[in-house]
């Protein structure tokens, strides 16, 4: 729910002038640029290490290492160690158990997952062919699953009085379609919150968290269908999201308390239920950042971290998102890591303080986006899509959301001119003509890479390596089979590769129909990611 205006917050001049659309620009060909044969970097079966296949002279990145960690990060035992940590040595300090075998990757074709708060359902014709034509979209990128969100003061508008009409019809509406549906929990109520009462606005959180619990646990008991439950999103965008009187940022120490008592709510009567960490807006771009409000809860409650079965962020670059999802360089004072870098980032500050178990913790990507106005066309949205989900497999994610579906009618979401390009359909004024909605580039990528990768798991990444021209990604994915696929891309400039084959390919440019590739396979790499599978 990418409404942010800086505008409100006084802060376009220092904020919107920061922009370098140039830095969205992939640059022009260089044509002294080296190719690279790259047959040492091959020649190895597909479940082989990278050492095995000669590339020695780089690291082997499995979803993104996160930094060492300090020798006395974890507290002295004046009290109980955190999850997972024993109380040992002479300086009695809470030192980690040994680490648990660590978290297969899932299936990279089952991860893909789009975020929505405007299902179309009912009985309204209209609304009838925009449900047809959005789930036909999702059914033909194989997306699996749909983050859905459901206001609380929209339901239950007095204390114990509900009205599930809505959440009826759009969960029914998912499952019509046999999308699993990721339900996000949120927001304030205006009979719950003296603040939401006196300015009329539900996103001041309520006085009293159990209010919100209660709402949480009738919620998840009225769909046993429904096993995964986001609570609250950007509550780190105090200003939007999480309002209150004492500036722009959220309260971690509140939000902790409402996080504890939803999940135990929840749990009561949803065992099975997995209950995720509300989606962090990343950046600190005005705000407190994702990772400063994620020590900021664990600070304000330790116990934060056995309410949370998942951890959900939002990658976005720096707002409005223009940079590729790769860019590590800083906007100004606010550093910008690219998107496997994040996980591994957040990853490390659980592991901190939860022990090595914490690795075990799903990573969920709630929403991410990039909108085709701006100097982004929307051929770079497809690429960059495309892109962020590679990488989000890179990080060990295990579900990638993108924003949006479809274009909103621009009359009536026009906060800010690129609010309704996130969609991947443009906007269909009358969808009872029999055209369906026009799709973007996005639509064909994504489908186009799921379709490759079916059944492979994220393994390993090539990249960096000084045989490879800069900016030359390459990422390994296989299966138990022996089926093995290379993705690569070039985020910077077109470059050149040479891929050794021991056989015949399919090579698969997204966008394009797959072709059969033979050795020797020469690349010229663009921004568009090309998979080779065999």
């Amino acid at each position: 729910m990418r409404h942010i205006a800086f505008m409100s917050l006084g802060l376009a001049a220092s904020a919107l002038t920061a922009f370098n659309l140039a830095a969205c620009d992939d640059g022009p060909a260089d044509p002294a640029h080296p190719s690279v044969d790259a047959t040492a970097l091959d020649g190895a079966p597909a479940d082989a290490s990278l050492h095995d296949a000669g590339l020695t002279d780089g690291p082997l990145l499995d979803r993104g290492a996160p930094p060492d960690a300090e020798p006395d990060a974890l507290p002295p035992c004046g009290g109980p160690c955190p999850v997972g940590a024993t109380c040992t040595g002479d300086e009695q300090r809470c030192v980690p158990g040994p680490a648990p075998p660590p978290r297969g990757p899932v299936a990279a074709d089952a991860t893909l997952c789009f975020s929505e708060h405007e299902v179309p359902y009912g009985d309204d014709p209209a609304e009838q062919a925009r449900q047809a034509a959005w789930f036909a979209a999702l059914g033909r990128m194989g997306v699996r699953t749909l983050r859905q969100q459901f206001q609380w003061h929209r339901i239950e508008r007095a204390p114990g009085d509900f009205d599930w009409s809505l959440p009826d019809g759009r969960v029914g509406a998912a499952d019509l379609h046999g999308v699993e549906t990721l339900a996000l929990l949120g927001y304030g109520n205006y009979w719950a919150s003296a603040l939401a009462a006196e300015h009329r606005d539900p996103y001041y959180p309520p006085d009293d968290p159990q209010d919100f619990a209660r709402f949480a646990a009738a919620f998840a008991a009225r769909y046993p269908q429904i096993t995964r439950f986001e609570i609250w999103n950007e509550q780190n965008a105090g200003y939007r999201f999480w309002k209150h009187p004492d500036g722009p940022s959220g309260q971690p120490d509140r939000y902790a308390d409402l996080l504890v008592a939803t999940a135990q709510a929840i749990r009561a009567v949803r065992p099975d239920a997995v209950v995720g960490f509300g989606g962090l807006f990343y950046l600190p771009q005005a705000i407190m950042g994702g990772e400063a409000f994620l020590e900021g809860a664990y600070a304000a409650r330790p116990d934060v971290g056995q309410a949370f079965d998942a951890l959900a962020w939002h990658p976005y670059s720096f707002y409005p998102p223009l940079d590729p999802p790769e860019r590590d360089t800083p906007r100004g004072p606010v550093d910008l890591y690219p998107v496997d870098v994040t996980a591994a980032r957040l990853q490390a500050i659980m592991t901190a303080h939860e022990g090595p178990q914490a690795v075990e913790k799903p990573l969920w990507i709630t929403e991410l986006g990039w909108p085709s106005v701006m100097g982004l066309d929307e051929a770079r949205q497809a690429d960059y899509l495309a892109r962020g989900w590679l990488l989000a497999l890179a990080g060990g994610v295990d579900t990638y959301c993108i924003y949006r579906v479809l274009e909103p009618d621009p009359a009536r979401d026009a906060l800010t001119p690129w609010e309704p390009s996130f969609g991947l359909l443009r906007y269909d004024a009358d969808p009872l003509d029999d055209t369906p909605p026009a799709e973007k580039p996005a639509v064909a990528h994504l489908t186009d890479l799921r379709q490759a990768l079916a059944g492979l798991r994220y393994a390993a990444r090539r990249d960096p390596d000084p045989r490879l021209p800069p900016g030359v990604h390459w990422l390994v994915f296989t299966d138990d089979q022996g089926q093995h696929a290379d993705v690569l891309w070039a985020a910077s400039e077109p470059a050149e590769v040479v891929v050794p084959l021991a056989g015949s390919a399919q090579l698969t440019r997204l966008g394009q129909p797959p072709e059969a590739a033979a050795p020797p396979l020469r690349l010229t790499l663009d921004g568009t990611p090309v998979v080779i599978r065999r």
